[in-house]
């Protein structure tokens, strides 16, 4: 890896070639020279060609100790004098065999990437190989970007033609010609005889910025008939060229910049440029220009993620400055980073399009839309049939077939993240993009927005072949076209109750009717909320004696309460999810039997009510249908009903949920919401993770699903 010192020049490198090509400026010329094609014993093409002669019986049969004493110009007219001397299908054969023994490397495929954002206009290379070309084709560049001219094949006048030709296109110009062409200079009389009358065809465009890297003896041989340089040069090596070269002679001290460093070769120059140049992008794709002043103050020895981070810093910073300078100075100079992401938002219509933006004091919106070919309710009925396996594993106490759940959660979600990531290349880079801005992933909130039956879709088992996301980041889902009434975020409301001493109003309700805890959980919850909340609040407890079919529907009539939770049983019906609900006692002290308070009659209860969040702790109420069942039904399940109703937040169970493994979560969860002031998707991120770290093997850490309604936060919009 390069010093610090070669970085921070090749950074500013960086910031001439991206403020030209912003101002869409003529482009730098690019010299790739003979130390760009290396064999893998470490020859340049030129050199390796040259030792296969000079050893070959056919040539001059040197031995290695020969070579390695003879002086560089004896050798050169030797093997000059062997080339002369093969017939022309024997200098194909060893110049082809030669082309075998180099290999592209990683070098080219930066290379490619490089010439993609259209810093360059000119590349010229002295190399007969294709590597350069394979490597644009590799890179998925369309030929109608480039063009390849070849000296020997094409005439001066034409190679001249063609560069003047304003088709938007970078232009290739090979100078010694190539393999292919039946036409190419390998000797120095060679060289001297087909560059000049090219070089002076095309002289202006030699006289522009120049990039030079690659250099060796064969190419100074070649800048003899290069015109004296009258603009800037940036010559890239592991060491200068010896002082007596023609380099000197046409590219003078004060208008070249000498990057030397012992690792600074072809190839780290070109990885080193082209990450970059793409973390330059991905600054301006977020609307910040880049300019050399901004990266003077970069330290040349961070990573791709730091550098990035330290650009929107220094970005953000500047115009605080310029805005407010007086301000600005006496303020923390630095931005929260959670500030400049803060939602990644995923959206699908109703016809499979999918799109997505980013939002937070920098903002990135997808410019197309693409189909995502993912049938969402044939996935639901797959959830819906591990969901009863799970059930059925439980019931059996079949713990060797409970544990087969997980493999096919994590077949599912790798699945699933990598159609979602090759359905849109834009979708992936800005992802990855995001991840390095905000560098903890727990302040980037993905949100999934779509039509009511993705909220059944598993996007909690979203799998990048490390760890699911939901243990990464928020994760949250959103109805599209469901208007909130309650525009406020359930964090900044909890933060203005607190501060104007408003009381935070809770209901817990608790029906066991059958082999439950959870009076346990909501007399716990109550303490809980009474330790953790440092303001007034009025908490409603309802056990399983009191929560009788007729009191649980007058205190969900018109709700008072901002949050309420339920724990108990639930059901989810497949035919008519409307009809799903939530398992009740008709009477008081457990009299009367078991009664069902359905989908529907929660959404009626629950309109027009003050309920900012929802928690239903029992298996299956986050459960939904397929679209088709709106045909008949108004709701496709508990939680649908509980967010028509205009509930903004609510929180359910997807599957069977252990009785253990749903308390800890529960008290994860409101210890995290309460402590913090954060929204529910941050609280069941920090659940999740400790539900995990304690048994992976317990599905009820990729049960839960969050809704959030208000994801995005007002003040950024």
């Amino acid at each position: 890896m390069p010093e610090e010192n070669a970085i921070k020049e090749i950074t500013r490198l960086t910031a001439n070639l991206n403020e030209l090509r912003r101002g869409g400026g003529a482009g730098f010329c690019f010299y790739v020279g003979t130390g760009a094609s290396m064999t893998t014993a470490g020859y340049s093409a030129a050199d390796e060609l040259r030792r296969s002669v000079l050893r070959a019986p056919f040539g001059e049969n040197m031995t290695e100790a020969q070579l390695a004493e003879s002086s560089a110009s004896y050798l050169e007219e030797k093997f000059s004098s062997a080339w002369k001397r093969l017939a022309f299908k024997m200098r194909d054969l060893v110049a082809r065999e030669t082309t075998l023994k180099l290999s592209a490397d990683e070098g080219h495929s930066a290379l490619a990437s490089i010439l993609k954002s259209n810093c360059f206009s000119l590349i010229v290379t002295p190399n007969n190989d294709t590597l350069i070309e394979d490597a644009l084709l590799q890179e998925g560049i369309p030929r109608s970007q480039w063009s390849v001219m070849v000296n020997g094949l094409h005439s001066p006048d034409v190679i001249r033609d063609e560069l003047l030709n304003p088709s938007g296109k970078f232009v290739i110009v090979k100078l010694c010609g190539d393999l292919y062409s039946k036409s190419y200079s390998v000797t120095d009389r060679d060289i001297a005889q087909s560059i000049p009358p090219l070089v002076s065809a095309i002289e202006p465009y030699l006289s522009r910025p120049m990039v030079v890297t690659g250099y060796g003896a064969i190419d100074d041989n070649i800048f003899k008939a290069f015109p004296k340089q009258r603009d800037i040069v940036y010559y890239i090596g592991t060491v200068a060229p010896p002082g007596d070269w023609n380099f000197y002679k046409h590219f003078l001290q004060e208008q070249r910049v000498d990057i030397l460093d012992k690792d600074l070769t072809f190839k780290e120059f070109c990885n080193v440029l082209a990450r970059r140049l793409d973390t330059f992008q991905k600054v301006e794709a977020y609307g910040m220009s880049v300019t050399r002043s901004d990266v003077e103050d970069v330290r040349g020895d961070t990573d791709e993620s730091d550098f990035l981070v330290e650009l929107i810093d220094i970005k953000q910073r500047r115009e605080q400055e310029k805005q407010t300078p007086v301000a600005a100075a006496q303020e923390e100079p630095l931005l929260v980073l959670s500030e400049l992401l803060n939602t990644f938002s995923i959206k699908f219509d109703n016809n499979q399009l999918l799109s997505f933006d980013v939002k937070g004091r920098l903002s990135y919106e997808s410019e197309r839309a693409v189909t995502w070919p993912i049938d969402v309710d044939e996935l639901n009925i797959v959830m819906s049939d591990l969901a009863r396996d799970i059930a059925a594993y439980h019931r059996l106490k079949d713990q060797e077939g409970r544990n087969t759940w997980r493999r096919h959660a994590k077949r599912e979600g790798r699945h699933l993240y990598d159609s979602l990531m090759r359905s849109n290349d834009d979708l992936s880079k800005q992802l990855e993009v995001a991840r390095q801005i905000t560098r903890h992933p727990d302040v980037l909130s993905l949100n999934f927005i779509g039509p009511r039956n993705h909220l059944g879709m598993p996007y909690e088992l979203l799998h990048d072949n490390n760890v699911p996301l939901a243990l990464k980041y928020p994760l949250s889902r959103q109805i599209s076209g469901l208007a909130s009434q309650k525009p406020q975020k359930l964090d900044s409301m909890m933060r203005v109750f607190q501060r104007d001493r408003k009381p935070l109003k809770v209901l817990l309700i608790a029906s066991d009717t059958g082999g439950l805890s959870v009076d346990n959980e909501v007399t716990e919850l109550a303490d809980l909320f009474k330790e953790k909340w440092q303001g007034k609040s009025e908490i409603k407890v309802l056990t399983t004696n009191d929560a009788s079919r007729s009191e649980v529907e007058k205190v969900l009539r018109r709700c008072q309460y901002q949050i309420v939770h339920f724990a108990g049983h639930s059901q989810f019906d497949f035919e008519k999810p409307e009809n799903s609900g939530l398992f009740i006692f008709r009477d008081k002290a457990r009299r009367g039997g078991v009664g069902i308070l359905s989908a529907r009659q929660i959404a009626l209860l629950l309109t027009d009510s003050e309920t900012m969040f929802c928690y239903l702790s029992c298996c299956v109420g986050a459960m939904v249908g397929s679209r088709q069942r709106l045909r008949d039904d108004d709701y496709l399940g508990v939680i649908d009903a509980v967010i028509q109703a205009g509930v903004p937040y609510a929180l359910g169970y997807r599957w069977y949920v252990t009785d253990n493994g749903s308390r800890r979560f529960v008290t994860s969860f409101y210890e995290k919401m309460l402590s913090d002031r954060c929204v529910p998707e941050q609280a069941a991120l920090h659940a999740r993770s400790q539900l995990y770290g304690r048994d992976g093997n317990d599905e009820t850490w990729t049960s839960p699903i969050v809704v959030s309604q208000n994801v995005l936060r007002t003040d950024y919009e």
